[in-house]
């Protein structure tokens, strides 16, 4: 536990079966280590701690999951998780978390769980979980990457949050690949949604502005709007196996 003013710490290669908790400021960073059987996340942010992992696997046991609230900022680089137990989880108005080229596989409720605060996501790769990426409040910017063969949702966005998706893979979900409730607004500007039961699924009195989206060979619809769903279309690409590609859902 690292818990006084502003200490760094660093560790590289390391192998660790406990959790690192950092608070008030604290600094850490992590370069090629494992995690081999944690009973609590990995790692734990509050306050204005900062953590950086860059690299590392953590696929030889269960893992409870990274988590960052308060003020916290969490960057996790190129870090590969196979048995991941828990979500990563960003909560907090001003928390932060940052991913790049990590390749996650969780078999719970999500990979990716965001309650506040900010997440950029660039070139990731999640799959296994309910859901890829739930987004309950917040911001949310996904760059590249994929959330596919989830047993629901690629990615899920509801309450009052907001989510930028550009060039972004939802593919095989069995439900929708990209789910939208509330009043959340979705923008989502290239990438593809295929495979899913639905391709884009929104609903309640949530917003999608789609541009530039290949949305073909979804089993159900391609896009299906309900309730008071708006939904704003240029240059959209549709086709498949579905029958009316706007039907309302159900």
């Amino acid at each position: 536990t690292l818990a006084e003013p502003r200490p760094t710490h660093s560790a590289g290669g390391a192998r660790c079966d406990a959790t690192v908790h950092l608070a008030k400021g604290a600094h850490f960073t992590a370069r090629g280590c494992s995690w081999t059987d944690n009973r609590a996340p990995v790692l734990l942010l509050t306050e204005r701690a900062r953590a950086t992992v860059h690299g590392g696997d953590f696929g030889e046991a269960p893992q409870p999951g990274f988590s960052v609230s308060g003020a916290g900022t969490l960057s996790l680089q190129r870090v590969h998780a196979s048995t991941l137990d828990g979500p990563v989880s960003v909560g907090g108005t001003e928390a932060s978390l940052r991913m790049g080229r990590c390749v996650m596989t969780h078999a719970g409720r999500a990979v990716v769980a965001v309650w506040g605060g900010e997440a950029i996501l660039k070139k990731c790769r999640f799959s296994g979980a309910h859901a890829g990426v739930r987004v309950f409040g917040g911001r949310v910017q996904m760059e590249g990457g994929e959330a596919s063969g989830c047993g629901a949702y690629g990615v899920q966005i509801t309450g009052e949050a907001r989510a930028t998706l550009r060039d972004v893979l939802v593919q095989d979900n069995g439900w929708a690949g990209v789910s939208i409730g509330g009043t959340a607004t979705v923008e989502m500007t290239g990438g593809r949604a295929r495979g899913n039961a639905f391709g884009v699924f929104p609903g309640a009195a949530s917003t999608a502005h789609l541009t530039d989206v290949d949305i073909r060979d979804n089993t159900r619809a391609g896009i299906a709007a309900r309730d008071d769903a708006r939904v704003h279309e240029s240059g959209v690409t549709m086709g498949g196996p579905e029958g009316d590609p706007h039907p309302e859902g159900d």
